[in-house]
């Protein structure tokens, strides 16, 4: 599996701070299984 095949989460309390990775990063390692979350 590439670099492409994990899934990370960041979160900032404003879009224009700096983020900040999430302490149980990757989130998901196999994204076969995975699926987009839909329009924001």
């Amino acid at each position: 599996m590439g670099g492409h095949s994990y899934l990370n989460i960041f979160y900032a309390k404003n879009p224009l701070d700096e983020w900040t990775p999430h302490n149980l990063n990757p989130v998901k390692i196999n994204l076969r299984n995975s699926r987009g979350g839909g329009q924001f």
